[in-house]
């Protein structure tokens, strides 16, 4: 994370695969509860070999809580989650997450969960000039038709030449790092913001958080194939990590 030596590096260049879930809790206290929670219970496990940075955020609703973790390849993070030999095929989930998850659900019972999705970093904008730090983080999920990871990749380049192209920097936006999901059917863009209001006046110009003017290259990201959804967009202010490794170079 821009400016924040306590959020993950989202470009950190040992980091091979990002997962990202999101629970719905439903009121500001109970997604606190289980922010305590999810991180409590670390309190006595290590970590294990291959997670680089495991953080949650909390929605600006009071809502939800967003989860984020990196991982230096998918190998070790399916050796995490699912059987505990790294001999045995992925198809069940291993005790010892089935216990993390029961102790969260004993504080904070009936925490609606989305599911597991895995990413790579495909690109990232970054805003020319020195980065100040990041004030909010925004997390834009756009759903497509179907797998196709070469879509993925063309809308992704579709933005970025978008926002490459501006007549002036968008106000506000220090970076935006797009994810595609290994499946071919999500992008997920972690943005930087330098303030939770920087990034509402943005959306005065267009809906998915990222300014569109009356231009060919917003046009083209506006009406391309394919895209089901692009209204999915969470603002995070608070968060807490575990450990984070530095990124080496």
């Amino acid at each position: 994370m821009t400016g924040r030596a306590d959020l993950p590096v989202i470009a950190r260049p040992d980091a091979e695969v990002s997962t990202f879930s999101e629970w719905t809790t439903g009121s500001p206290g109970r997604q606190h509860a289980a922010l305590d929670a999810a991180l409590d219970a670390w309190a006595d496990r290590a970590r294990p070999e291959g997670m680089l940075s495991y953080t949650c955020f909390l929605s600006t609703d009071g809502s939800t809580l967003r989860h984020h973790t990196q991982w230096t390849d998918d190998a070790a993070r399916r050796r995490f989650w699912s059987a505990e030999s790294p001999e045995a095929a992925p198809t069940r989930l291993a005790e010892s997450q089935v216990a993390r998850v029961r102790t969260i659900d004993e504080v904070v019972p009936g925490i609606e969960r989305d599911g597991l999705a895995v990413y790579d970093l495909y690109r990232s904008h970054l805003a020319a000039g020195p980065a100040p730090s990041t004030g909010c983080v925004v997390i834009v999920t756009i759903d497509f038709e179907g797998p196709d990871r070469d879509r993925q990749a063309q809308w992704v380049d579709a933005v970025i030449s978008a926002l490459e192209t501006e007549p002036e920097a968008t106000p506000g936006l220090i970076a935006a790092h797009f994810h595609r999901s290994i499946d071919g059917t999500k992008v997920v863009n972690y943005a930087e913001w330098i303030s939770e209001q920087a990034h509402r006046d943005a959306l005065d110009d267009g809906p998915d958080g990222l300014a569109q003017a009356d231009r060919p290259e917003w046009r083209r990201v506006a009406e391309f194939p394919g895209v089901t959804d692009n209204t999915n967009v969470k603002r995070y202010l608070e968060h807490r990590s575990l450990s984070v490794a530095a990124a080496t170079s």
